[in-house]
């Protein structure tokens, strides 16, 4: 299953295979880069949307 299947199941009222993941990782995203305490998966990402697809997120949101 996609986490665009994932979503929709769960719109339709279905079960998926797994809980979708989306995490919210703003400002710990933001803090962590700016001290240079990145995790190492996570290390050469730009911004938290590039972080986010490094996890396989299935939702992804965006801060305004």
């Amino acid at each position: 299953m996609t986490g665009k299947d994932r979503v929709l199941t769960v719109l339709r009222g279905g079960i998926p295979d797994r809980v979708p993941f989306s995490p919210n990782i703003g400002q710990w995203f933001s803090h962590r880069a700016y001290t240079g305490t990145l995790p190492t998966e996570l290390q050469g990402c730009k911004d938290e949307l590039d972080a986010m697809i490094r996890l396989k997120c299935d939702i992804f949101t965006r801060r305004l």
